[in-house]
């Protein structure tokens, strides 16, 4: 896998951001806001300073971890991206006469793009949403084993539960949401034909009937939905 460095810097720096900026800081805010209930009883004003100056630091960590991994992420899909591109274009030649004569200019056009807007759509996905709550629920989970050990427990029962539901409802949803997809790139094909082929439609004067065979495709996709 090329760009395999920057892949692993995507997959680690997440879950150590998070570890510092929001479970250790999380932990010692804990423990400055009990220093301050204790401060009117006595306290020291050098132990809040220090909790406050651990805390800044760790904020820094998550701060300089993030911004490396949002950069080498950005860098890893701008490459990956170009580079599939480019394998697309370069294996779409290859194909038979009979493939470019019955399939639609346009729907191809459509496929293409919808193909690497799903892949980046996809990266997205993976390294700045589920990493990162799955990261946050396991580092939670491990702090609280040693701190409160029975939320510790109930979160990791109740995490793998609500994954489950959530992987549950989206397979339901997969099959309407291949639907709206096939039935979104019929349209755009179909118009983007339609424009591409302009002159040669107001040349044979079939204007009505591409308006039509439009209105049929529409109301397809309207029952279908």
């Amino acid at each position: 896998m090329k760009r395999r460095l920057a892949f692993i810097v995507n997959m680690t720096f997440t879950p150590i951001a998070i570890f510092f900026g929001e479970i250790l800081v999380g932990y010692y805010v804990g423990i400055l806001f009990q220093k301050l209930v204790e401060f009117h009883h006595g306290g020291s004003t050098h132990e809040l300073y220090h909790l406050g100056r651990i805390i800044v630091v760790f904020y820094l960590i998550q701060f300089v971890f993030y911004r490396i991994n949002d950069y080498t992420a950005v860098w890893r899909q701008t490459k990956g991206l170009r580079d599939l591109e480019q394998y697309i274009f370069s294996r779409l030649p290859l194909h038979s006469y009979r493939f470019f004569s019955e399939t639609y200019g346009g729907a191809l056009v459509s496929q293409v793009n919808r193909f690497l807007q799903s892949c980046e759509q996809f990266d997205d996905v993976l390294i700045f949403d589920y990493l990162e709550g799955f990261s946050r629920i396991v580092l939670a989970a491990i702090m609280l084993l040693f701190i409160a050990p029975p939320l510790g427990l109930l979160l990791a029962f109740w995490a793998p539960v609500f994954v489950f539901v959530l992987v549950y409802a989206s397979m339901k949803k997969a099959p309407i949401t291949r639907t709206s997809s096939q039935a979104d790139s019929k349209v755009i094909a179909f118009l983007a034909d339609a424009i591409t082929n302009m002159v040669t439609i107001k040349t044979f004067a079939r204007s009505s009937l591409e308006v039509k065979n439009f209105n049929k495709v529409r109301i397809f996709d309207i029952v279908i939905l």
